[in-house]
């Protein structure tokens, strides 16, 4: 009986001295975010975070100021399984390499512009959210160290141009590079072969579709292609034809403008990545895929959910004329490039003759100048 009251004393006085300690936390508590400290655009410092840290918050900063070209050590708070730091006033990575418990790591909404020191964050990392920044260059190998990643966000930023991302996850599931100014990603060399999710969409200057490998056959769970205009995405390039074959697609969302353009290169191209369902962004009639040349698969297809302003089709299981489809996207790609050629040639040709003209009527107004001279 006395040790119960001993420790119940322990425990109230333990309670007790949280409580102080959080009374003398001079950061206020979000009212737009539970269990978060709303830094009201004042400078971080981290003498005043630990005044807050016993009041069992996840880190979640929201609106606090950070020195530029300063990396902030959070080493120290080793007992996190998040940091999340929102619409703040931060350029560079948070150094939190030594939490092994860390398992999600958010730097959203803020002004980061680079993606390079990845030492700064612990192997056995399960999430990175990196969206809504201004990130425009990331390491090739960044993610590669990273074997546990489920999921990966890095939409809304400013990514223009992508060489090559690696990675090492047998477990990645998801991938968002949405709403960024994409044109090429030239290389997405992936480690699993379980499913995966890859979200595209609102990239509306992407220009070829990327070019995907894994060391084993790749199955995309849901691959979104919405806010697509460019129908150079629909090609093959035969020289990446070998890694394509090794792709199959569960579903794809994709943009009205293609089925409108060019439906038998559309669903060519669902046909030759196996595709089991697929939606589209508008108000689909089925009699609009009957009768289709080239794609007997997509002759009978089966009308999936419907959301609001979107369709949803279910494929047949057919592999009628595989090859002939296939054909067909190689030549649409040849008969584009051939075009863009004579196009191009076009255009060099009546730069040429602009440049000759000018040049011959310079040379007349000099001529009459002369003669004026003379006279």
């Amino acid at each position: 009986m006395i040790f119960s009251v001993h420790l119940f004393s322990k425990i109230l006085l333990f309670n007790l001295l949280l409580l102080s300690k959080a009374n003398d936390c001079n950061y206020k508590l979000c009212t737009k975010f539970k269990n978060c400290l709303d830094g009201q655009a004042q400078l971080f410092k981290e003498e005043i975070y630990l005044q807050c840290q016993n009041l069992n918050l996840t880190i979640r900063f929201y609106n606090f100021t950070f020195e530029s070209n300063t990396s902030y050590d959070f080493n120290r708070f080793n007992y996190l399984s998040q940091i999340r730091i929102e619409e703040s006033k931060l350029d560079q990575l948070i150094k939190a390499e030594q939490i092994l418990e860390l398992k999600n790591y958010t730097i959203k909404k803020c002004l980061l512009t680079k993606l390079d020191r990845n030492d700064y964050i612990p192997e056995k990392i399960l999430n990175l959210d990196f969206s809504s920044n201004l990130i425009d260059q990331i390491r090739p190998d960044f993610f590669s160290k990273f074997f546990n990643l489920i999921s990966l966000n890095l939409s809304d930023n400013k990514l223009k141009q992508i060489q090559s991302l690696n990675f090492n996850s047998l477990v990645l599931e998801y991938l968002d590079m949405s709403k960024n100014i994409l044109e090429f990603i030239y290389e997405l060399n992936l480690k699993q072969s379980s499913m995966i999710q890859i979200k595209l969409e609102s990239n509306y200057n992407l220009k070829q579709l990327p070019s995907i490998s894994a060391n084993s056959n790749i199955i995309i769970d849901q691959l979104d292609f919405k806010n697509q205009s460019n129908l150079n995405l629909l090609f093959l390039d035969s020289l990446q034809k070998s890694k394509y074959k090794s792709i199959s697609i569960n579903r794809i969302n994709i943009s009205s403008s293609w089925f409108k353009t060019d439906r038998n290169l559309l669903m060519c191209f669902l046909n030759f990545f196996q595709v089991k369902k697929f939606s589209i962004d508008f108000k689909l009639n089925l009699n609009d895929t009957k009768n289709l040349t080239y794609c007997d698969k997509y002759n009978s297809l089966s009308l999936g959910e419907s959301r609001l302003n979107e369709q949803s089709f279910m494929t047949q299981n057919s592999t009628k004329n595989d090859k002939k489809c296939t054909r067909y996207i190689f030549k649409k790609e040849d008969d584009y490039y051939d075009y863009k050629e004579i196009i191009g040639g076009f255009n060099l040709v009546f730069v040429i003759f602009i440049i000759l003209l000018f040049i011959n009527l310079k040379i007349k107004s000099l001529k009459n100048s002369e003669n004026k001279f003379y006279y």
